[in-house]
């Protein structure tokens, strides 16, 4: 779980994959990370269609863990609800660290108002 205080700090762009945050993913995952593996904050007005972050017309191949956290309290925008396609499911994960399988359909929702989101995307050099 990440405090206010903690979400409001990180800036739009690259974070440092030594983040107490991002560590808590990488804890998930056997052996190093991929040289490849990063994280950062964004906030896509337009969100992102239906997508795996692995293999995507070869897009990040290296991928196996992906992480979010929503960093902007939920009554700050509309829409921009992250979407899992099967099973079906919604999330609004505010300041909780929601982590899946890079493998994982999935989608976010267009949104309006301030909307901010940590993103944590590794591979393990194991190849796992």
């Amino acid at each position: 779980m990440l405090t206010a205080e903690e979400a409001a700090s990180l800036q739009v762009g690259r974070v440092d994959l030594q983040h107490p945050l991002v560590e808590r993913l990488r804890d998930l995952m056997p052996g190093d990370v991929v040289p490849e593996a990063y994280a950062r904050v964004e906030r896509k007005a337009d969100g992102h269609s239906w997508h795996v972050d692995t293999g995507d017309g070869g897009h990040m191949p290296w991928c196996r863990y992906s992480g979010s956290v929503l960093l902007s309290p939920p009554d700050t925008f509309t829409g921009g609800a992250f979407r899992f396609r099967d099973p079906a499911a919604e999330y609004k994960h505010y300041l909780s660290l929601l982590s899946y399988s890079c493998d994982q359909e999935h989608c976010v929702e267009p949104h309006e108002g301030e909307r901010r989101v940590l993103l944590i995307f590794l591979g393990a050099l194991d190849g796992i």
